[in-house]
């Protein structure tokens, strides 16, 4: 969860030393570093590492080979913020394979954490997820139109793209090309347009920063099994963009389209050991579609 036009936050007090595994929190290490959107804006990353004995077996479906282990990531132009974000993904996740690990599909879709005053408050951004997933899992199988908003050249051109969505909200999805013709995307969804596009780029630049260290680490005996990176090496080039880049060619409307989304059959707190901590929202359409694009390798949704 980004902090986005969020309720006031305990985070100075709720993220002590007792989130430390030393303490017996859940949280094994953390780091960070200076990171630089596409557009030159100066920020910092950063990661928290769980435990691993709290993660679920089934949430360890397969190594990550250029990503690495965090389960929590954040990024923010202050370094205390970035940290904090990112102790908040990894509570998320914590929560979210714990909770479903018992369902079909054991995932962390639809969970969002935040440490504010209710329990409520990270309610937005669990339901923004779902909403992105949903109506961009939609566009890919051509039951959602969309339309090209933007389009910007800073160190690659990047083209920003509005899925047909309910109408107070904006769902993006990003492509950008560098000058070797390799394709990065990023997702979002946020009330304002600005702000879903500004999320985007903010996954768009991730994405290149994941794949130049693909480049970096791989080679010919190297096998890719974890299938959120199969897929950024495959959406990249060759086949793959060139497949997606004729489906946005011929999914592009002239304008924008209100469609409504499901109503939510869950919509509720969810309480665990990391409620000593944060607060965690689980928000979800029910439907199957969304998971089933997202571990499919021939849709570029992940």
């Amino acid at each position: 969860m980004d902090w986005f036009s969020t309720p006031l936050s305990l985070a100075a007090f709720r993220y002590n030393a007792s989130l430390m595994a030393q303490h017996g929190g859940p949280i094994e290490r953390l780091a960070a570093r200076p990171f630089s959107l596409m557009a030159g804006t100066k920020t910092f990353e950063a990661f928290a590492y769980l435990r691993t004995e709290l993660i679920p077996k089934e949430g360890l479906d397969a190594a990550p080979v250029f990503l690495g282990p965090a389960y929590g990531t954040g990024t923010s132009t202050q370094r205390t913020t970035a940290i904090q974000i990112a102790i908040s993904e990894a509570l998320e996740r914590w929560a979210g394979l714990s909770t479903t690990q018992a369902e079909p599909i054991c995932s962390t879709h639809g969970f969002a954490a935040f440490p504010g005053i209710t329990s409520r408050s990270p309610r937005q951004a669990a339901l923004l997820e779902v909403i992105e997933r949903f109506c961009i899992a939609e566009f890919l199988v051509g039951q959602r139109g969309a339309v090209l908003v933007a389009r910007r050249t800073d160190r690659a051109e990047v083209e920003y793209f509005r899925i047909h969505s309910p109408h107070d909200f904006f769902v993006i999805f990003a492509r950008a090309r560098d000058a070797s013709n390799i394709y990065t995307y990023g997702f979002a969804a946020r009330r304002t347009l600005g702000q879903a596009c500004q999320h985007a780029l903010l996954e768009l630049t991730r994405n290149q920063q994941h794949l130049l260290r693909a480049r970096q680490i791989l080679d010919t005996d190297s096998t890719v099994t974890y299938f959120y990176e199969k897929k950024l090496i495959y959406f990249s080039s060759g086949e793959g963009a060139q497949r997606l880049d004729r489906f946005l060619s011929g999914f592009q409307s002239s304008e924008f389209t209100a469609r409504s989304v499901p109503n939510l059959k869950i919509d509720e707190a969810i309480r665990g050991p990391w409620s000593k901590w944060t607060n965690v929202w689980r928000c979800s359409f029910g439907d199957e579609l969304t998971h089933s694009i997202m571990l499919d390798p021939e849709y570029c949704l992940f």
